[in-house]
């Protein structure tokens, strides 16, 4: 049996909007801190895949058909073509939801460790550019991806919806060539210091021990 339709949307206004404070984080440290000034003129460039620029529009269409369920899921509920989740659906639905919120978490923590570092898309940034080790970048290379995956996969269980667990897998699988991309780019820019790095993290999973 379904969760209620209105307490669905709400639970989905409360991830959105905790996503998107954390974006709004990372853009007031970035302007009120004058990101990268006194640049070197060295430039971090990155080659994206037509996996990557596909998953990233994606995304990007995901993020905005989200936005819009959050405020009329209530009343397109009907319309929805709904993945079928059993009489567990409400479990699945609550899933869904620490699943966004676990994801906004580690958003909010990678955006901290990142501060004024932080940059999207990499593509041609001029300036001065540090290796963050901080925060998750402890234990995984991409927990800005990591997140948005959580959450997206949070809001297709959230949501049940068929037409966002595709966006979603396309998404993903973008993600995964975007991380690629950039670490070649990072590889070039650090050199053996990333190429150190790499040996001691883990792409998406921790693989430090303790």
């Amino acid at each position: 049996m379904d969760m209620e339709p209105g307490v669905a949307q709400l639970l989905a206004g409360i991830g959105f909007f905790s996503f998107v404070f954390d974006f709004t984080y990372v853009l007031a440290i970035k302007r009120r801190n004058k990101p990268n000034g006194g640049g070197n003129g060295s430039q971090l460039v990155v080659n994206h895949s037509l996996l990557a620029r596909i998953g990233i529009v994606v995304l990007d269409v995901m993020i905005c058909l989200c936005c819009v369920m959050v405020f009329t899921f209530r009343y397109v509920h009907p319309l929805v073509p709904r993945v079928w989740a059993g009489e567990g659906a409400a479990v699945v639905q609550v899933v869904g939801f620490t699943l966004v919120a676990g994801g906004d978490v580690v958003l909010f923590l990678a955006y901290r460790a990142l501060g004024v570092y932080w940059a999207y898309p990499l593509d041609g940034k001029t300036g001065k550019h540090k290796l963050v080790k901080e925060g998750p970048y402890k234990y995984v290379r991409h927990p800005v991806y990591d997140s948005f995956g959580i959450i997206a996969i949070g809001f297709v269980l959230l949501f049940l919806d068929w037409f966002l667990l595709v966006l979603c897998v396309v998404s993903v699988a973008g993600l995964y060539a975007q991380a690629i991309d950039e670490e070649k780019a990072l590889v070039a820019y650090f050199g053996d210091d990333y190429a150190s790095y790499m040996r001691e993290t883990g792409r998406f999973f921790s693989r430090r021990r303790s």
